[in-house]
């Protein structure tokens, strides 16, 4: 019986995920600043909200309102970019 490998990492899937990585670096500079430092303190350090809000000098309730808009405003570049190609055809 032959083995047979499934080649997950193929150049096309390699190509597509560092241009979704650009997209995304994009994305994230074009936030505000306070949206970018609580978005990047919660996702990339992995402080608490309490953490993030200590270190902003802000409310928890703040810090949870940034992190959330700065979530939203990535995801609606990226849809808006992802999507574009499809509405051409």
């Amino acid at each position: 019986m032959s083995e047979q490998f499934i080649e997950l990492e193929t150049p096309e899937s390699i190509l597509e995920s560092q241009q979704l990585l650009h997209l995304l670096s994009v994305a994230i500079d074009e936030l505000s600043a306070d949206y970018r430092d609580a978005l990047l303190l919660r996702e990339l350090e992995g402080l608490s909200y309490e953490e993030i809000a200590e270190r902003m000098h802000c409310p928890v309730g703040t810090v949870r309102s940034r992190v959330h808009r700065a979530r939203e405003s990535i995801s609606s570049a990226l849809r808006a970019i992802i999507e574009a190609p499809a509405a051409k055809h």
